[in-house]
């Protein structure tokens, strides 16, 4: 994978509505364009992308930028804040209360940012943290970031430009491929989350997902209604009494030697590719646990 980091150009989706791609993670980076205000949305991988983006949207738009929605916290959305700070040191910088610089003794970020040259203790901090939401009156669009619980991230916000019938939904909704489950995903929550995303949309809306090209809405609630079914399959295999590693054993090989289902083996497809499911299923079942239910073995009637 090159890990160069580049920004292709912008593409305006409605008025005052832009998004352009930020390599090298295929990100999609939002600018919503009022009459008295610039608002970012997510800022690329590193301190240079992030300058990269904060001039390349002066030049689109003739101003500085003066908000910035984080969506969530990973490095692909984030690392790049400190740059767009360079070159905009005003901005009014929302992100959801949770979202802070990683840690030094973070295994996963001290790998990425070797990789991408970043040193994580200069990551920035954001200047204004929400629990819930906050708008922002940009002149002529008004501009809506709500956290509807943990999904993807502890963090996620929702960005919604209600004039201009556009959501970005950062990383919780993808086309660029499935979903991304991580140690710090919540599958349960999921799908409420990106029911909260999608309220009051209408077929014209376009969702932009973190990844991938935009869509209208029943493309989103599809996916929504995918995520769902991870965790309803993760109960039924719970009360059937499959454990978690029989359950993960079972999508390599879900028939025996004679060709019949093996006894974790679900009754219909999974609906996402085999290493997706990996990632999600344990977490479902970290998750049900915590409610009380784990899988129990009913003994034979004698």
């Amino acid at each position: 994978m090159d890990l160069t980091p580049h920004l292709g150009p912008w593409q305006q989706l409605r008025d005052g509505v832009y998004r352009a791609v930020a390599e090298p993670a295929t990100v999609n980076v939002g600018l919503v364009v009022g009459t008295d205000g610039v608002l970012l949305i997510d800022t690329g991988s590193t301190p240079a992308q992030g300058r990269a983006i904060a001039e390349s949207a002066a030049e689109l738009t003739g101003r500085p930028i003066s908000h910035v929605i984080i969506t969530h916290d990973h490095w692909d959305h984030y690392w790049g804040l400190s740059g767009v700070l360079e070159v905009c040191p005003d901005a009014v910088v929302i992100a959801h209360e949770s979202v802070a610089p990683p840690l030094s003794d973070d295994a996963r970020a001290t790998m990425m940012a070797g990789h991408l040259g970043v040193d994580v203790s200069q990551v920035a901090v954001p200047n204004t943290p929400i629990a819930l939401a906050r708008g922002v009156n940009l002149g002529g669009l008004r501009v809506e970031a709500v956290h509807l619980g943990a999904a993807h991230t502890a963090g996620d916000l929702i960005v919604v430009v209600q004039e201009a019938r556009v959501a970005f939904a950062g990383d919780l909704y993808e086309t660029a491929g499935p979903p991304c489950f991580g140690p710090d995903s919540t599958v349960g929550n999921w799908p409420n989350a990106l029911d909260g995303a999608l309220a009051g949309a209408k077929e014209e809306t376009l969702v932009v997902p973190g990844h991938g090209d935009p869509t209208g809405p029943m493309t989103a609630f599809q996916q929504r209604a995918e995520i769902s079914m991870i965790f309803g399959a993760a109960e039924r295999l719970v009360a059937r009494g499959v454990r978690l590693d029989d359950a993960l054993a079972a999508l390599d090989q879900p028939v025996d030697e004679s060709g019949q289902p093996v006894e974790a083996a679900l009754e219909w497809e999974w609906p996402f590719d085999t290493d997706t499911i990996k990632d999600a299923l344990p977490l479902a079942y970290a998750e049900l646990k915590s409610k009380g239910m784990e899988p129990r073995r009913q003994l034979p009637l004698v």
